[in-house]
């Protein structure tokens, strides 16, 4: 004959209540994980002295914070900036991977490699360096949520 089942406190202990403290913080942290920021589409142009620039990179970095001399600018970290691979034929770019809306500074660079050059000054600016200086940069753009997102960026050589 059968025993039947008894609730007992032992049943209890061994499986009801591990399961229940595996479970619940695991539910928990689900629910309080913050959302994915928000990201849209950026693109663009980049000329230089009124020209078409081809093969340049373009960065956008959402600024956190401008420190009131204006000496410097702090960003988030690398992981939130957006980046276009480079600029085509007509200085058009478009972001690998989408922006968030807010003010960014904005960096473009494009070096070329020079033949016969001495190590480590293989490479060129083509533009002038204050276009991709990350201490103090001097381009800028408002990305909005509804958009759109398009912006030039006129280089000029001094």
């Amino acid at each position: 004959m059968a025993r039947r089942f008894q609730f007992r406190l032992r049943t209890l202990l061994l499986a009801v209540v591990p399961v229940a403290l595996i479970v619940l913080p695991l539910g928990h942290w689900v629910r309080l994980r913050p959302p994915a920021p928000e990201r849209v589409p950026v693109t663009g142009t980049v000329t230089l002295d009124g020209v078409p620039l081809e093969g340049a990179y373009v960065s956008f970095g959402p600024i956190e914070s401008v420190p009131p001399n204006g000496a410097g600018i702090t960003f988030v970290p690398v992981g939130m900036w957006a980046r276009a691979l480079k600029t085509d034929v007509a200085g058009k770019f478009k972001l690998e991977s989408d922006c968030r809306p807010g003010s960014c500074a904005v960096f473009i660079s494009k070096y070329e490699k020079r033949e016969g050059a001495p190590p480590g000054a293989e490479y060129l600016s083509v533009i002038p360096e204050r276009y991709s200086d990350l201490d103090v940069p001097c381009l800028s753009a408002k990305v909005t949520r509804v958009g759109p997102n398009d912006f030039t960026f006129n280089l000029t050589t001094p």
